[in-house]
């Protein structure tokens, strides 16, 4: 059973016709992986870099981008998770940081974000 979920809705304001860029970063010295979903299909995931959403002159406006990512508390130090979804190519890049404990020694945070394109 996981030791701790986050659920969140954000909105993200996008360009028309024009795709972003999205960079997730697990802090605190822990590790994680993403799954991602615009509009319930999968997109293929970057772990090492920025992953494009959308096809050059896609619309994204009134899409749902859901992002999963899973974090093990790997730090001995903490048991503190933070995942930051920084996006790019919107009206404004923008960040997005989230924060959550686990509640003993690698243990497993999920966070579920669902990003509304706007």
């Amino acid at each position: 059973m996981d030791d701790a979920l986050l659920s969140a809705t954000k909105f993200y304001d996008v360009k028309a016709n024009t795709p972003i860029v999205l960079v997730v970063e697990v802090g605190d010295n822990q590790v994680g992986g993403t799954a991602l979903q615009l509009n319930g299909s999968p997109v293929p995931f970057n772990p090492i870099g920025p992953t494009p959403i959308g096809a050059p002159g896609q619309d994204l406006r009134r899409s749902v981008l859901q992002v999963v990512t899973t974090v093990k508390d790997v730090n001995p130090k903490s048991n503190h998770t933070s995942v930051t979804h920084h996006f790019r190519g919107g009206v404004t890049d923008e960040s997005f940081p989230f924060e959550v404990s686990v509640k003993a020694d690698k243990g497993i945070a999920r966070y579920f974000i669902t990003y509304i394109l706007a």
